[in-house]
């Protein structure tokens, strides 16, 4: 596994994370992105609107590390709330740590749920046209399994034949 860095000089997040879900659509298998940010993004050119949909379309988790103690606080919650709709949209989960002390321990949470997750697929018994966006819902039917936390994606958008993924 090669792990690929980006560093910004500038608030292009959104920027940054679709050129790495675009680059991984042709490369098999699943992916994980990690960002650690602060949130804000004044510079990019792609919309927000517009990663939702290329992380609806790729297959790639996303795990997002917030460190937002020093925005304001009128910058602080819409941040908070796009990280965590960017994760949330990818089967990842958005942490936000209050000091740097708890960061390892944010670390080493998303390195154990990268160990324990499973893989589930399925053949869709509608047959809507590749492309169009279709939602995903995983419940968990043993009771005996309260504490069991399911995490998945909203959702895909099926390739058309003979586009790889």
């Amino acid at each position: 596994n090669k792990a690929r860095v980006y560093h910004l000089h500038s608030s292009t997040l959104y920027d940054a994370i679709g050129t790495y879900i675009e680059s991984s659509l042709e490369r098999p298998g699943q992916h994980v992105l990690l960002l650690y940010t602060d949130g804000g993004d004044s510079t990019s050119r792609m919309t927000f609107g517009k990663l939702l949909d290329l992380l609806r379309l790729g297959n790639v988790v996303v795990y997002a590390v917030g460190y937002l103690e020093h925005q304001s606080g009128s910058s602080r919650a819409p941040q908070q709330m796009r990280l965590s709709q960017i994760a949330r949209e990818a089967g990842g989960e958005a942490f936000f740590p209050s000091s740097p002390a708890e960061i390892d321990r944010v670390y080493a949470k998303i390195l154990d749920e990268l160990a324990s997750r499973y893989t589930l697929g399925y053949v869709p018994s509608n047959p809507k046209p590749a492309g169009k966006f279709r939602r995903v819902e995983v419940k968990l039917a043993r009771t005996d399994l309260k504490g069991a936390r399911i995490r998945t994606r909203s959702g895909y958008v099926p390739l058309q034949a003979g586009v790889g993924r």
